[in-house]
């Protein structure tokens, strides 16, 4: 599981006595990484992209998986996964502004 931030924000203490208040003092700011599915990962899917949270690529897709289902999970065992333009490990980290792309394998050309 991706680690959690949290802003803490002041309490409003100046309500009268007997009058509830808000009592979230903490909210959770996104870690989510931008999901992007080509071809069929994206077919699979039912979307080109999202945000989806996790701490490495491995998490993300775990996520993305239990999101799609099994038809994205069968797809998922033939891609290339990229971070930003490079081909990473499942283990590498993911953050707020990184960009974890799935792409399918691409048939074609000209014989």
């Amino acid at each position: 599981m991706a680690p959690v931030s949290t802003l803490s924000l002041p309490v409003d203490n100046t309500a009268p006595p007997g009058v509830p208040v808000a009592l979230p003092t903490a909210i959770r700011l996104s870690d989510m990484a931008k999901l992007r599915l080509f071809a069929s990962a994206r077919e699979a899917a039912g979307t080109g992209s999202d945000a989806i949270d996790g701490a490495t690529v491995a998490d993300v897709l775990a996520a993305a998986t239990q999101r799609y289902g099994s038809e994205f999970a069968e797809v998922l065992t033939t891609c290339r996964i990229w971070v930003n333009g490079n081909d990473v490990a499942p283990d590498t980290m993911v953050g707020p502004h990184d960009e974890v792309a799935v792409l399918p394998p691409v048939s074609g050309g000209s014989t």
